[in-house]
């Protein structure tokens, strides 16, 4: 990440919208950074302490579009059939490298919560699924083992 190779001294946090990424100040220091409800993106589910590396999520309630009849065609596209992919959960995905994580969060995403949880932990990344439960606004926090040894949700 080309940004961070400037940043010289002491903590930062760069924004890039649904991701950030973090170097602590202080020996201990961390960043409080809030998991968005997937269909109310003001609402935070949880906020995480973020230290270091980079958070990405991946939902399909942003630059989303609904067509006459309610058909939903998102951004991101699975490439096995080239179709939009539309799911009610996100996931968000820490790794120390920003790209990566940028990249684990869609792939995640275009699996879905079963495969992707499954895939996840199998190769020890640290991924959480923010899934809504039906017919109320809360969630379910599905995290591998990673995730939650980083995290304690």
């Amino acid at each position: 990440m080309r940004a961070a190779e400037r940043v010289h001294a002491g903590g930062w946090l760069i924004d890039f919208g649904g991701q950030v990424a973090v170097s602590g100040g202080a020996a201990g220091t961390a960043w409080p950074v809030g998991l968005a409800h997937p269909a109310h993106r003001d609402q935070p589910v949880a906020e995480l302490l973020l230290a270091a590396g980079s958070l990405a999520t991946s939902g399909g309630s942003e630059r989303t579009i609904t067509l006459d009849g309610g058909v939903r065609v998102t951004h991101i596209l699975d490439p096995r059939n080239g179709l939009p992919v539309d799911r009610t959960a996100s996931v968000a995905v820490w790794h120390a490298n920003a790209f990566t994580a940028d990249v684990l969060s869609t792939a995640l995403y275009v699996m879905g919560p079963d495969a992707g949880l499954e895939w996840a932990a199998a190769r020890g990344f640290a991924a959480c699924f923010i899934v809504p439960q039906d017919g109320s606004d809360q969630v379910a926090l599905l995290a591998t083992p990673a995730f939650g040894q980083r995290f304690p949700l």
